[in-house]
């Protein structure tokens, strides 16, 4: 299956524009960590995955679980939530046996 990157609009801001390549590389980039953490450890938030991916706290990762997620059919939904830092409920992602595929064939 191939990274699915969302492109730019043509309305969008020209700094959208220059970074799309930059932005792509990244996410594909912590796709991997995040999937990697998942095979490694088992079911957890995003936000616990993203920590141990030593992700920071600033970047998207509850946005690259859900195209992991959603888009590209990694990761599901457990249909358990923990809670996060903040006291919001967070989803618990598992790996997907397309998942673990995608590990091996990326290791």
């Amino acid at each position: 299956m191939m990274w699915r990157v969302i492109p730019s609009r043509t309305d969008d801001p020209e700094t959208s524009h220059l970074g799309e390549k930059d932005v792509a590389m990244r996410a594909t980039s912590q796709k991997m960590l995040l999937l990697s953490v998942y095979s490694q450890y088992g079911p957890m938030s995003s936000e616990n995955a993203a920590k141990a991916a030593g992700l920071s706290m600033r970047s998207c990762f509850w946005k690259r679980c859900s195209e992991l997620c959603l888009d590209m059919g990694y990761l599901e939904d457990t249909g358990k939530t923990e809670p996060g830092d903040a006291g919001s409920a967070r989803i618990v992602y598992r790996i997907t046996d397309t998942g673990r595929s995608a590990v091996r064939r990326n290791t």
